[in-house]
């Protein structure tokens, strides 16, 4: 089996027009055995769960989207993406992607307030619920 090492950096977060998930665009540094290190660039999707009662967001049911890298054979590329997968299923979607910080006031009434979010036709979707408000009237 062919030892190689994945290194993924500077996250960037990207929603998609047709989309109802949201996605991570990063750059990808990789050494395999026989070739030099190589970079290149990669995306990777998933659900947005929000959990209220601590103000944390995860990324659910993660998938590989793209991965180009350059000056590697295809095959190799192929298999990259496979270990890639494999990782972001185990691991990914058990790493804290943002948690609200209750340090700030901003944060804090947000979180206060804020009972999900969800992301629809490439938008973020927040519902909210300020007490006392009663947005309902005809």
């Amino acid at each position: 089996m062919t030892f190689a090492t994945l290194k993924l950096t500077r996250p960037a977060v990207y929603f998609e027009q047709r989309s109802n998930r949201i996605g991570l665009a990063v750059t990808v540094t990789t050494s395999m055995p026989g070739y030099i290190m190589a970079k290149g660039s990669g995306a990777i999707d998933g659900d947005l769960e929000y959990r209220q009662e601590t103000g944390e967001f995860y990324l659910r049911d993660p998938k590989v989207r793209c991965l180009e890298i350059e000056n590697l054979p295809s095959e190799a590329v192929m298999l990259l993406r496979q270990l890639l997968q494999e990782m972001a299923q185990q691991s990914l979607q058990l790493m804290l992607v943002y948690q609200l910080n209750d340090n700030d006031l901003r944060q804090r009434m947000a979180r206060s307030v804020l009972q999900s979010v969800t992301v629809r036709n490439g938008k973020s979707i927040l519902e909210l619920e300020v007490p006392g408000l009663n947005l309902n009237r005809r």
